[in-house]
């Protein structure tokens, strides 16, 4: 029991089995595995303010924006490593019980979403006027392998059981803005070459308007990332409160020692 992993098709009570007398250890397993998505979850706010503070600095009149221009990128692009850095976390967790060819699937696409963003983070400090064209294309090409991971994130989080009304609004919810994020990120690439609303591109209108999709990708990714969590969170919550209430009921431990 000290790997299980809780994935919400694999925590019903016909999955979950005790094996001999409960004790405090596998209680207080399941409570640091749940504060382990707590701290992803907060992350993941952290991550949509950076998102929504970067459409306040591009909302900005022109002198203005250009002042803080350089800033919002180094923040753009750095903020895109963390993320990426904490859906690796989440999907290896996810991943633990899973097949060897979705473990694969799995971790290579984060590991090429981490190796994007981290070369697009890096080429912008070096040189911001030089390579920036190259790493936003860099960038935007990272945001269609976080569309594929979102897409196992739903399917590691779910499976193929028999969902709640809750989680299958939550899942459909999941795909929906998965849809969402995908148009969005072919629109924003197009914007940005100058196909639509402007006229020259990698700059000007063309970069900004891209930029304003950027952002509300990240913020759609953000927030598929954040209901796979809760979700988790909730499901090991259950998982605890059935400890608790048996060892209440047989009587095998002092109740205390849980807290």
């Amino acid at each position: 029991m000290s790997e299980y992993v809780p994935i919400v098709n694999e925590l019903n009570d016909n999955a979950f089995q005790f094996n001999g007398s409960i004790n405090s250890t596998l209680y207080h397993e399941y409570k640091a595995l749940r504060t382990k998505y707590y701290i992803y979850l907060i992350c993941c706010f952290v991550f949509i303010a950076v998102n929504v503070g970067n459409i306040m600095v591009l909302s900005q009149d022109e002198d203005d924006f250009e002042a803080d221009s350089d800033k919002m990128h180094y923040s753009e692009f750095w903020a895109v490593v963390c993320f990426s850095f904490i859906e690796l976390l989440i999907m290896q967790s996810l991943l633990k019980h899973k097949s060897t060819r979705l473990k694969a699937l799995g971790l290579i696409s984060t590991a090429v979403t981490i190796t994007l963003s981290t070369l697009a983070a890096l080429l912008i400090t070096i040189d911001l006027s030089h390579y920036e064209i190259k790493a936003h294309k860099i960038e935007y090409g990272s945001e269609f392998v976080l569309i594929l991971i979102d897409f196992l994130l739903t399917q590691l989080t779910f499976g193929d059981h028999n969902l709640s009304l809750i989680e299958t609004i939550v899942k459909w919810l999941q795909n929906f803005i998965m849809v969402s994020a995908f148009i969005l990120a072919i629109l924003q690439f197009l914007i940005y070459e100058g196909k639509f609303s402007c006229s020259t591109p990698h700059e000007g209108d063309c970069e900004n308007n891209a930029h304003y999709i950027e952002f509300t990708v990240e913020i759609l990714n953000t927030i598929f990332a954040i209901t796979s969590t809760i979700i988790t969170i909730t499901a090991i919550s259950g998982v605890l409160d059935r400890i608790k209430a048996r060892i209440e009921r047989e009587g095998n431990m002092n109740i205390e020692l849980l807290v």
